[in-house]
């Protein structure tokens, strides 16, 4: 029998090997506390039910701002994505995001956007009938370019004219062109959600 915390063994002199059994580690927690301000915890990652539901709000706002705005020239964007940084921190009290996560939700926030800008158009085509009043009017435009256009390049243009004023190229002239208004949309509200999270880091200091 060893006494607990003698070095050697009192019969055989044999050193005493002791055997220390290491503590369990603790788990990295998803958030990281400020040093000084424990109230403000930069988030590694995004809450998304409330993520969403503060994304639709900017998207709101940039939607209006584009059907009655003209998007204010992309400012209506960015404020969209800042308001949605805000509408996360009202929901997720104390939150401070990180870079990439207001990168993230900005880009849900311009998708949002987008998406209700389209539905807003299209249920206003369908109650005034503007539908063939619109499809006159692009006509008369491609007319127009393809009148104004350079002699030497006015064949193919007036080509490119005749196809889209086909329904597939007319119904392909309406899909490029959302595909540009909806990068508008994600490209602005993903500024206005870096500079949101860049202004609540700060005042988070």
């Amino acid at each position: 029998m060893v006494a607990d915390g003698a070095p050697f063994c009192s019969n055989c002199r044999a050193p005493q090997i002791r055997f220390v059994v290491p503590e369990p580690v603790e788990p990295v927690p998803s958030a990281v506390i400020i040093a000084g301000d424990e109230s403000s915890v930069v988030s590694a990652r995004l809450l998304w039910p409330k993520a969403f539901y503060s994304a639709f709000l900017g998207g709101v706002f940039s939607a209006v701002a584009m059907k009655f705005l003209f998007g204010l020239l992309g400012l209506g964007f960015i404020a969209g994505g800042v308001i949605a940084v805000y509408a996360y921190r009202r929901r997720v009290p104390g939150a401070v995001l990180s870079l990439g996560s207001g990168v993230k939700l900005g880009a849900v926030c311009g998708l949002f956007g987008f998406l209700v800008f389209f539905l807003m158009a299209m249920v206003q085509i369908r109650v005034s009938h503007q539908g063939e009043e619109i499809r006159q009017a692009f006509f008369a435009n491609l007319d127009k370019t393809v009148k104004d256009a350079d002699p030497q390049v006015q064949q193919e243009i007036q080509q490119m004219a005749q196809y889209l004023k086909t329904p597939e190229g007319f119904v392909a002239s309406i899909v490029l062109m959302a595909i540009f208004v909806c990068a508008l949309f994600v490209f602005f509200s993903i500024l206005g959600g870096a500079i949101g999270s860049s202004m609540t880091r700060r005042k988070s200091r």
